[in-house]
């Protein structure tokens, strides 16, 4: 009998995690659009306050220009300043987002930049105003599998729950390589393995336990094969699947720390459970290839 080759948990990136520049997936609770129209609707309450105090000014000063030269900043404040400068001062929170707890972060769960937010402001003028309403904003993130409206899109963020963001941003999973596989590992050039490759393989080894033996071997197969074509790399015959997937995905890592900073996390280590029947193992467990 065959078996499907799609899996419902590998075939495609989790969509509430994010990759971070340490190689690490954080699991995250994606802000829904309820919670995000509520956020907006709040600060659009406080828009519209600044809004109208600036025409209120106008009107006591009694100075057409004054008044309307008033009102063309209050607007560029509460349609850009407002966001932008919230959202980046404030570590990616308005204050309607700080009242449903949802903030804003990069795609690689990063504090916003200016240029961030900036984007998103200037983005939002479309989201929210072209249609009036908001729709193209709604529809946006009902249609892109992180929520994210055409601001996020553009400026490559997401939106999360600030509660989860703090709890699962704490622990962090390091892949180690088998003593004596370094000189291995090190003639796999892993730069141009992508964020949804690596999770896809990281997403194989945690959860290949849990699979049937044969499913485990075919999958694994699958998943290895395509990363072998893609680095351009003759897999020894030594060398199984997933002791493949578990160098290249330890490679990955290494050369994220390599070009970024490490984040304040506590690591924890992970090794290759037994290799499912049917696949050659050698001597040992592990062995480093020829």
């Amino acid at each position: 009998m065959g078996i499907a080759i799609a899996h419902p948990t590998l075939d495609r990136p989790p969509l509430d995690g994010i990759v971070t520049p340490e190689a690490v997936v954080l699991e995250l609770d994606l802000a829904s659009v309820g919670s995000r129209a509520l956020a907006q609707l709040i600060d659009l309450v406080a828009k519209v306050a600044i809004v109208w105090m600036a025409a209120m000014v106008g009107v006591v000063l009694g100075n057409d220009g004054v008044a309307f030269a008033l009102l063309a900043f209050a607007v560029f404040g509460a349609l850009i300043v407002y966001p932008c400068a919230f959202e980046v001062l404030a570590r990616g929170r308005t204050p309607g987002k700080m009242a449903l707890g949802v903030r804003v972060v990069t795609a690689e769960g990063s504090p916003l930049a200016f240029r961030h937010g900036a984007i998103r402001a200037m983005v939002g003028l479309v989201d929210f105003l072209v249609p009036p309403g908001g729709a193209t904003a709604v529809l946006t993130c009902l249609s892109t599998t992180r929520c994210q409206r055409l601001g996020d899109l553009v400026a490559g963020t997401i939106v999360v729950h600030e509660r989860a963001n703090v709890r699962t941003a704490t622990t962090a999973l390091w892949f180690v390589l088998p003593p004596g596989w370094e000189p291995y590992a090190a003639s796999i050039d892993t730069a141009s393995v992508t964020a949804d490759q690596y999770r896809l393989a990281r997403s194989y080894l945690l959860r290949s336990r849990d699979l049937s033996m044969d499913a485990r071997y075919e999958l694994g197969n699958i998943i290895a094969g395509s990363l072998a074509r893609q680095l351009r790399h003759l897999r020894p015959p030594t060398v199984t699947a997933e002791q493949f997937l578990l160098t290249v995905v330890a490679s990955y890592q290494r050369r994220q720390l390599a070009l970024h900073a490490p984040s304040k996390v506590t690591l924890t280590t992970w090794t290759l459970p037994p290799a499912p029947a049917g696949e050659p193992v050698v001597a040992g467990g592990f062995s480093a290839p020829n």
